[in-house]
């Protein structure tokens, strides 16, 4: 938060496009999550292989956060390079 205070980039993302959402989301930290969307974090942002935080969410099977991120715009039919989708990514778990 003193980070985000201080005007660092919420939707900076690393060289194969992970965000701070995907990595508060393999967290499990609702409270986070909450936290960057609330802040402008894009729910629909995508790595390098098309993964979302919605797909590392429903890996967890965090019904909480899955239903925050689909509540704020994310992506249901997301699917990754490999052609993972987010019912496959829920069933993986």
């Amino acid at each position: 938060r003193i980070l985000l205070d201080q005007g660092a980039n919420i939707r900076a993302a690393t060289t194969d496009g992970q965000t701070v959402l995907h990595d508060a989301t393999r967290l499990h930290d609702t409270e986070l999550v909450r936290y960057l969307v609330g802040h402008g974090a894009n729910v629909r942002a995508v790595s390098i292989n098309a993964e979302t935080a919605l797909h590392n969410t429903a890996r967890t099977a965090n019904v909480e956060i899955v239903r925050y991120l689909i509540d704020h715009g994310a992506d249901v039919h997301a699917v990754t390079t490999e052609g993972e989708t987010i019912l496959q990514a829920a069933c993986l778990r």
